[in-house]
């Protein structure tokens, strides 16, 4: 196995903790919105056929 040079690590767990935060942000975004119950969602679907 070969070893890694010190600048090659760092942009490595850079890279690593970007996505991290990238990642933990999307997910923590808007948290409080609720999907929409099945009902609702087969309405969508009936609108969406009328206008359509």
């Amino acid at each position: 196995m070969t070893e890694q040079t010190p600048g090659a690590r760092r942009v490595w767990m850079i890279v690593c903790l970007t996505l991290l935060v990238f990642f933990a942000a999307t997910r923590f975004f808007d948290l409080t919105s609720r999907p929409l119950h099945h009902d609702e969602g087969v309405n969508g679907v009936f609108l969406r056929n009328l206008i359509v």
